[in-house]
């Protein structure tokens, strides 16, 4: 893989008390095997606050392309 790149389209970002959950749709392009690609999808992440600060407590996502 070469050239790979993954930017936020849009999203958003709620917070409930040490439960956060931030969800947004994504773009990616790079060149696999010689050949150029593109795709979009849909990323939520699930944080807990700790003493040590934010953490990551679960990840999903969905390639649509």
């Amino acid at each position: 893989m070469e050239g790979f790149r993954e930017w936020e389209v849009s999203g958003h970002t709620e917070v409930f008390g040490d439960i956060a959950q931030h969800s947004c749709a994504y773009a990616k392009e790079g060149v696999q095997d010689g050949t150029p690609f593109t795709g979009r999808g849909h990323k939520t992440f699930q944080f807990l606050r700790t003493p040590a600060g934010w953490r990551i407590s679960s990840v999903s996502w969905y390639d649509a392309v």
